[in-house]
């Protein structure tokens, strides 16, 4: 018997292929991700206990139930290949740039055309001790971005298996490309901030939180063993909230509709999209995300028990729709640096 694991452990994580069949390991291209604590992708036995009247109270039959892999990846967001490839594997249309060095820029929007792959799967590998547990065709259910006033930008990924090839495999050495190393580069801090409304600079806001739901949904079929036979992608969702000092009334007449002064809405008081940007910078590195028709929903107005460190202060929530100018309710920019940053958009659509 081996020495217990400590707290070290080393992720890595994979695109795969897109033809829906496992990636062949070791999985080219795979990058060590900032892994935060609390996360990792694990696997699920189900089982079906088998009660019979005439066995007493017990129960002396058990058979193999739904088997399931996924989990959470919380990470510190970093301009480099792991978090282009997060990214990637959640919105799934990716405008990849012809640069090999530099400023490389990529822009992420939610595929929505069926031409291409409406999400990614990815490989995950995770090191403990001297186990490497494999979990492939891990799908994104779930992108959330973080922005406090005093720390990170933090994130995470919640994600599910789907297919035959989503079984967890435990092997004694490592499965993945010799000569990955985690990248050098340091996080998004808050101090790198920047934040519009409505096109325009403010300097009143805090803890963002932008969540997009993929829609991504497990379907199970007789004849297909224990394994969800594959997944598809449903309406994606993208919502978020945000602090804000109450400064002036100008967000709270925007939550009203349009710079009105009266609830609820009717015909003659509609309510207007804005535009939300909220971008981080460090050094040559920047991330962007840009959400271009957005609607303030639920309580807006602030409130006495809001006061912190003596400013009156409102939860704004708000969730967004589909721009058609824009052909996206969500797009990421990552501008990156690294060396060999450049991700590509390699890859068929999963068949029936």
């Amino acid at each position: 018997m081996g020495e217990p694991s400590g707290a070290f452990s080393v992720g890595t994580l994979g695109l795969e292929a897109m033809t829906g069949t496992q990636a062949l390991l070791p999985v080219k291209g795979q990058v060590e991700l900032e892994l935060q604590d609390g996360g990792g992708i694990a696997g699920d036995q189900g089982t079906i206990r088998v009660k019979s009247a005439n066995r007493g109270r017990g129960t002396t039959k058990v058979v193999a139930g739904r088997y399931s892999a996924g989990g959470s990846l919380p990470f510190a967001v970093t301009p480099d290949k792991g978090t282009s490839k997060l990214f990637y594997c959640a919105l799934a249309n990716l405008t990849p740039s012809a640069l090999t060095q530099g400023q490389i820029p990529h822009v992420f929007k939610p595929a929505n055309d069926g031409a291409g792959p409406i999400l990614r799967p990815f490989t995950w590998q995770e090191k403990f001790g001297d186990t490497w547990i494999v979990n492939a065709n891990q799908y994104v259910t779930r992108l959330v971005l973080r922005g406090a006033t005093d720390g990170l930008l933090t994130g995470s990924v919640d994600c599910v298996g789907a297919g035959p090839n989503c079984l967890e495999l435990a092997y004694d050495a490592e499965q993945s490309d010799a000569g990955i190393v985690a990248s050098s580069l340091d996080p998004f801090v808050f101090w790198g901030s920047a934040v519009q409304l409505a096109g325009a600079t403010t300097y009143e806001t805090g803890n963002w939180e932008i969540t997009h739901e993929t829609g991504f949904a497990l379907q199970y079929a007789l004849g297909c063993g224990r394994a969800a036979r594959r997944g598809t992608a449903g309406e994606a969702k993208t919502t978020g909230s945000f602090d804000m000092v109450f400064a002036d009334d100008t967000e709270y007449k925007r939550w009203m509709g349009n710079a009105r002064t009266a609830r609820p809405y009717t015909p003659s008081n509609l309510l207007t999209p804005l535009t939300m940007q909220l971008k981080y910078v460090s050094g040559p590195h920047s991330l962007q995300v840009d959400l271009p028709a957005a609607y303030y929903t639920g309580p807006g107005g602030p409130k006495v028990e809001d006061k912190k460190n003596g400013a009156v202060t409102q939860r704004l929530t708000f969730e967004t729709k589909w721009d058609l100018a824009s052909a996206a309710d969500i797009i990421i920019t990552l501008i990156n640096a690294e060396l060999d940053a450049a991700i590509t958009t390699v890859g068929t659509p999963i068949p029936a």
